[in-house]
């Protein structure tokens, strides 16, 4: 991961076993592997961030039951870039991922090789 700007990371617990990671930087934010909607919404609103992507490691439940959910509820469905392995069911991916490609979230100035 490269970036400029003051990137803070945190994790919420999910499930029983589990962690959801916002990455952010006080405005805007990208989640990963939103397994659940509803501790990344309350995480968002608490702290005023505007989600700008969502980043999706695989296809397992607990890491993408909370995507549409979280898009339906933000209003964001096909407003923001959901990235995803190209080989595996990613519901609302919008970036299908191939071994060596790049994400780039500009509003976080973030990029992930």
């Amino acid at each position: 991961m490269a970036t400029s700007a003051s990137i803070s990371v945190h994790p919420l617990p999910a499930f029983q076993d589990n962690y959801l990671w916002v990455i952010h930087d006080g405005r805007h934010a990208a989640v990963v592997d939103p397994g659940d909607a509803v501790p990344v919404i309350d995480y968002l609103q608490a702290h005023h961030l505007q989600l700008v992507a969502i980043i999706c490691t695989h296809h397992h439940a607990d890491h993408i039951g909370g995507v549409e959910p979280l898009l339906d509820h933000l209003q964001l469905q096909g407003k923001i870039p959901v990235y995803g392995p190209a080989n595996e069911r990613i519901p609302a991916r919008t970036r299908a991922l191939r071994e060596g490609d790049q994400i780039v979230v500009p509003l976080l100035d973030l990029t992930f090789k």
